[in-house]
């Protein structure tokens, strides 16, 4: 039962390890880019997790707030695929969840030190959530829009709780 944990161990490490690779290798465009892996899919917790666990070991303020850049994007990249997917259940996790990562971005770049570079990208951080709250504001407008067309009720809309932080 041991090496079973010590196997699992040394395989999130190593996605752990090559995932900052993938990450740290793209420049931030703030286009949403692809949604990976979504909330209708039995790995999406899995995902989670494995991102919690980069967060929780890193150490430096700066590169959390990078992770947590990214996780953004894929977050909106969710919402979008679920809302094109007409996913509405998915829909309201990835909105639940981008809503958390928006909350975690702005604590964290609150604890960066007020360096030069540190104000450069805690200003870039804070242009990125703009974007990304107006990108909540068209998904909101387009469920209004299936509202009144009759496609969604607006208790669903509620439900969904798509809200800007």
């Amino acid at each position: 039962m041991i090496r079973l944990g010590k196997r699992v161990s040394v395989f999130l490490i190593i996605i752990l390890v090559f995932s900052n690779f993938a990450v740290y290798g793209q420049e931030n465009t703030y286009d949403f880019g692809s949604a990976g892996i979504t909330p209708d899919s039995a790995l999406y917790n899995l995902e989670l997790l494995i991102e919690g666990a980069q967060l929780a070991i890193t150490i430096d303020p700066v590169t959390q707030t990078e992770l947590l850049s990214d996780h953004l994007d894929e977050r909106h990249a969710e919402m979008d695929a679920m809302l094109q997917q007409e996913n509405y259940d998915a829909l309201q996790t990835a909105s639940q969840e981008t809503q958390d990562t928006l909350e975690n971005l702005h604590d964290t770049i609150e604890t960066l030190p007020p360096t030069e570079e540190n104000l450069e990208i805690i200003h870039e951080t804070e242009e990125q959530m703009l974007i990304q709250e107006d990108h909540i504001e068209d998904i909101n407008t387009e469920l209004q829009t299936k509202v009144q067309s009759g496609a969604l009720t607006e208790g669903l809309v509620q439900e969904i709780g798509i809200t800007n932080v």
